[in-house]
């Protein structure tokens, strides 16, 4: 059995792919990857409005398969490398092909913080199946950088087979053992997403989409963090799901409310009997009679260890 890039714990310690753990303000943050300050080229924002809505507490939590493929060896005289550094003159493997059937991406730095995306093909739109299909691997490399954006990047075929990737926004991959992603030809990719970094704008109102973990951020400490949720189909109900805060030092020192527009309480997350791959602690239900916004806010306590990333879904 595979296991989901989140539920490998990539961003849990000092020598995950991503470190974001500074109380610091993030120095020129670029929140969503599909939002007014996204990646050079993003998309704008999205929208909402006023209303009325009802709620009560709820519990959910799901994972997705992943996995990892380790880098081949160089080749050597006439004979050809393997996927993780091809020999010279050889071609490096498509990553994602006619056969793929599952994507699951990590993305963060230093100052944007994290979020994550993982989907089947058929939940994938015409546009991002070609851009997709525009992957190019890149060789392994010496090449060092730091607090610069990266992903680990997860491909799945229709045998259940899995290689997982690194793209690097400077395309340094010093120290990385998994084959490499060319970043460029993902930046289309990535802005076409509505997922939030950790570290991101929380006044853009973030669409239902249950393929993104949506990224939070808490210094040492303790703080609150808010997010604007975009409510706009009256007469169904909307899942929230806290996720990667099930630990001994996280559950119990978070909590989470969903805030209509004038401040009044809609919903209030409970703990989550099951925490799942995806470490869930607290999830809500919200049914929304008038379409609109709401706020999100989640608050942790001086006492949640580690201070860093963690995420929410919402759908």
């Amino acid at each position: 059995m595979t296991t989901s890039l989140l539920a490998r714990g990539l961003f849990t310690s000092a020598m995950g792919i991503v470190i974001a753990c500074s109380s610091a303000e993030p120095n020129g943050a670029q929140g969503s990857v599909g939002g007014t300050n996204a990646l050079p080229g993003a998309g704008s924002g999205g929208k909402g409005g006023g209303g009325t809505i009802a709620g009560s507490g709820g519990s959910s939590a799901g994972g997705v398969p992943g996995g990892t493929s380790n880098a081949g060896d160089s080749g050597d005289g006439n004979a050809a490398g393997d996927a993780g550094s091809a020999g010279a003159g050889d071609p490096l493997p498509q990553p994602w092909t006619d056969q793929s059937d599952h994507i699951e991406l990590l993305c963060g730095s230093f100052f944007e913080g994290s979020l994550g995306f993982r989907a089947d093909r058929a939940t994938l739109s015409a546009q991002q199946l070609q851009i997709l299909a525009a992957l190019t691997g890149l060789a392994n490399n010496e090449v060092c950088s730091e607090d610069e954006l990266r992903c680990e990047v997860s491909i799945r075929d229709a045998a259940g087979q899995t290689v997982s990737y690194v793209s690097d926004e400077a395309d340094a991959l010093c120290n990385s053992s998994e084959p490499g992603l060319a970043f460029q030809p993902l930046i289309p990719f990535l802005n076409t997403l509505d997922c939030l970094y950790g570290k991101g704008d929380g006044q853009i109102p973030l669409p239902p989409d249950s393929r993104c973990l949506q990224g939070l951020f808490t210094p040492s400490g303790g703080t609150t963090i808010e997010r604007t949720l975009d409510l706009q189909e009256p007469g169904r109900s909307y899942h929230v799901e806290l996720n990667h805060c099930a630990g001994s030092n996280q559950a119990g020192q978070v909590s989470m409310q969903l805030l209509s527009s004038t401040s009044q309480v809609i919903a209030t997350g409970t703990p989550v009997a099951t925490p799942g791959p995806d470490g869930a602690c607290l999830a809500l239900d919200a049914t929304v009679t008038v379409a609109g916004e709401a706020k999100l806010s989640v608050t942790t306590t001086a006492a949640f260890s580690p201070a860093g990333d963690f995420f929410f879904r919402f759908y």
